[in-house]
């Protein structure tokens, strides 16, 4: 990090933030010219579509009407595009270096986001070695290209709304005035990973499967849910959306093994960034939780060291019999009056006649 002129911290990119973010666009590019590559084949598949039960692939089963099939469509290309363009370019302003650091740190999720699918991926296909001949794989191109976005799109929906309500419903338990929003860094990493493991099991719970399935489902939504709460709906829809896609078209070229195996290789390799990434990120969510733990003892002690101390003292002056000033100091720790030989005891105790009032100065840690 380095200082610029109007005192603000400059965000520095390192060599993986580099490397992630040039992987993270050409995968979300990728997953975006795949799905505008389709959307001819899926307008010509509107009669195998239509003959699907919405309750698949949608919260609330309307008939779809072709007027209603071209609106998802048309929704799909708006939100597709404006959330591949925003997880690149950062956001629609970068005019801060936080906006900076974001447009790189949300990419790095990215990556963790696909390591999780593949890993998904492989546990699927070795428990399930049938998932790919199941609905919707089993559907022409053209019918996967819409009912996998359109489907994750409403489920991302819900699991937003969700996140919502469980950091609102956090919020107004906890009273915390921290941000100006409800998503974003000020929420503490242990809230954010009680929230998506809390939402992600009711997510799993909507729609129960078999074990494996909904194990995976959780991994999958408990990312979404990070991300969700750490960067807002556009880019978690972003990470989702070209996911989708880029799984289309793994299978679009299975018939070319060159190309399929280029693109495994790709996905691999972004997935070895992301397990760099997900240790970053543990990594600098330790560092926070003991910035904030210091900064806490700090105020603790900075509030406990402003705090007047009042002592009350009783000082011995005068022999209480003569008046005499001097004692002599006996054995036990007695005095002795000069004068008229008045002996008083080591613990004899009177009412306070000096109070004294200390104020500490802050002391370091």
């Amino acid at each position: 990090m380095e200082r610029v002129e109007s005192g603000q911290e400059k965000y520095v990119p390192n060599i993986l933030d580099r490397v992630v973010y040039v992987l993270g666009a050409v995968f979300l590019v990728a997953g975006l010219l795949s799905f505008f590559y389709l959307i001819p084949h899926t307008l010509n598949e509107y009669p195998i579509i239509r003959s699907i039960p919405t309750s698949y692939y949608l919260l609330v089963g309307f008939p779809l009407t072709y007027l209603y099939f071209l609106l998802l469509i048309l929704v799909l290309v708006l939100l597709g595009f404006l959330s591949v363009y925003s997880m690149i370019s950062g956001g629609l302003s970068l005019r801060s270096q936080r906006d900076r650091a974001r447009k790189y740190s949300g990419l790095k999720y990215l990556a963790v986001y696909v390591l999780v699918e593949l890993i998904i991926s492989e546990i699927v296909s070795y428990t399930i070695p049938g998932i790919s001949h199941e609905f919707p794989l089993n559907q022409p191109f053209g019918v996967q290209n819409f009912i996998l976005p359109v489907s994750n799109l409403f489920g991302l929906v819900l699991e937003f709304v969700l996140v919502a309500v469980a950091l609102v419903l956090y919020r107004s338990v906890s009273k915390s005035t921290s941000g100006t929003g409800i998503f974003g860094s000020q929420v503490p990493s242990g809230v954010s990973v009680l929230v998506s493991v809390v939402v992600s099991v009711v997510m799993v719970a909507i729609s129960p499967s078999n074990f494996v399935l909904d194990f995976t489902s959780f991994l999958s939504y408990f990312v979404i849910g990070i991300i969700i709460i750490r960067f807002g709906f556009l880019k978690a829809l972003a990470v989702t959306f070209a996911s989708t896609s880029v799984d289309v078209l793994s299978y679009l070229l299975s018939p070319s093994p060159i190309l399929e195996s280029s693109l495994t290789i790709f996905l691999f390799i972004i997935a070895f960034f992301g397990l760099f990434s997900a240790a970053e990120i543990a990594f600098r969510a330790g560092r926070v939780q003991q910035r904030s733990a210091y900064a806490e003892r700090q105020e603790s002690v900075k509030a406990e060291d402003i705090r007047p101390i009042v002592e009350n003292l009783f000082i011995r002056s005068t022999c209480p019999v003569c008046g005499n000033y001097t004692f002599y100091v006996q054995n036990d720790l007695s005095l002795k009056c000069t004068k008229c030989g008045h002996e008083i005891a080591p613990d004899a105790r009177a009412p306070p006649n000096i109070s004294i009032q200390i104020l500490r100065t802050r002391r370091p840690l």
